[in-house]
């Protein structure tokens, strides 16, 4: 079933220079620009013309930091005495920059695109933000739920990039220069190797032209192999404890299960996540019992993670017995392996669609979820045909499969 998601089937094309726009008109009040650049904390290690390259961890996040930089001062600043709202994300594949606002788009759009492609950095502004960037990392080692969560990764993965912090260490970026931020900026951030997309209450046909006044054929760019290291099966350390004071006991528990889904597919990914909410989820029965006993509270969550080659869930709670609570993931997960209903699955794909369409009514929202499926070539569409396409006796397999998950898990005792 097709869904009208837009005013208009959005208009999407290749400009001389490689870059893959998006046109959008939709019905919100403001413009909201997304232009994301295939560069994340994935890419500490690639190969380019037959050369390796390792980059510091934190470098794309120093990077994301640094590129608002200019000879006339802070552009970041800049956009919002245009009265435009400026935000820059790393994820671990991905840097996005945005910009929304319901006058001075198109002044906002050109800087945004003259920002990126002509960065200003010198050894005093990268020492400058080396020290800003040091504060943040302080301030998030002082929240215990982060500093664990870090842990965690680092006994997780042996070598893949996962295990390092997206902001990097005091040491590692200690060793970004300017020269790591020009070569990073050769590499990664030409035209070709971006999406723009722009939505709004736009005309398409002027935006259309107002790109064609800055583009260029750009026929040499060869996007880096990113090069992920051997990466083992087992985690490096099963089971640590450490010792705060916390008013709870905590527990931050990994399952990695890199080696046993598909890398890239979205149907088993939906599988995945359908699969969690229904064992460990807010309406699953594991979650009404730890409740009723005292085991979780409202901290409890979990996230997934499919970015790259990886295949990560993350559980994290506080708790008056982590060890308890440990011994209860595990037979929810691995041992006693609760049977799935089949109404349970058919009401998820119900309501997990439901909820997808829902989301979309928040335009800024939408705008994100639309740039973020365009990097992995997906659509609102096929989002939709996945989930409904889903299927009890492959949920069951990937059911399965899981077991053979490695655990690992740091408990925080007080």
């Amino acid at each position: 079933m097709k869904h009208n998601y837009f005013l208009e089937k959005p208009l999407i094309y290749q400009m001389k220079n490689g870059m893959k726009v998006h046109l959008i008109k939709d019905s919100s009040t403001a413009v909201y620009i997304e232009c994301a650049v295939d560069f994340g904390p994935l890419d500490l290690f690639y190969e380019l013309n037959g050369v390796k390259y390792e980059l510091p961890p934190g470098s794309a996040h120093f990077f994301e930091h640094k590129i608002f930089a200019s000879p006339q001062g802070d552009i970041f600043r800049k956009f919002s005495e245009m009265s435009l709202m400026a935000n820059a994300a790393t994820s671990h594949s991905h840097t996005t920059y945005s910009l929304s606002g319901t006058k001075n788009i198109k002044e906002g759009l050109l800087l945004l695109l003259q920002m990126l492609d002509e960065p200003y950095f010198t050894d005093e502004n990268v020492a400058s933000e080396e020290k800003i960037i040091k504060e943040e990392i302080n301030m998030y080692n002082s929240d215990i739920d982060i500093l664990m969560a870090s842990t965690l990764l680092q006994q997780t993965f042996h070598f893949h990039p996962m295990r390092h912090d997206i902001l990097g260490t005091h040491k590692t970026i200690s060793n970004i220069t300017k020269e790591t931020l020009s070569q990073i900026h050769q590499h990664f951030y030409n035209s070709a190797n971006r999406i723009l997309v722009i939505s709004g209450p736009i005309d398409i046909k002027e935006y259309q032209s107002l790109l064609e006044t800055i583009d260029h054929v750009n026929n040499d760019y060869v996007r880096p192999t990113t090069i992920y290291p051997n990466e083992p099966v087992n985690v490096v350390t099963s089971v640590s404890r450490q010792q705060k004071n916390t008013p709870l006991e905590k527990l931050y528990l990994s399952l990695k299960f890199n080696h046993l889904m598909p890398k890239h597919n979205l149907y088993y990914q939906t599988l995945v996540i359908c699969l969690f909410h229904l064992l460990i989820g807010l309406t699953s029965e594991f979650y009404s019992e730890n409740i009723n006993q005292g085991l979780i509270n409202s901290s409890f969550n979990y996230q997934l993670n499919f970015e790259g080659d990886v295949g990560l869930l993350i559980v994290y709670s506080s708790t008056k017995d982590s060890d308890a609570l440990y011994q209860s993931i595990i037979q929810t997960i691995i041992t006693k392996q609760p049977k799935i209903e089949l109404e349970d699955f058919n009401n998820f794909k119900k309501s997990y669609l439901g909820s997808f369409i829902q989301a979309l009514n928040d335009y800024e929202y939408k705008v994100y979820l639309y740039s973020k499926y365009a990097t992995e070539n997906l659509d609102f569409d096929k989002i939709v045909q996945t989930i409904e396409a889903l299927d009890y006796q492959d949920l069951l397999k990937v059911y399965d499969k899981i077991k053979d998950a490695d655990i690992s898990r740091v408990h925080v005792d007080i």
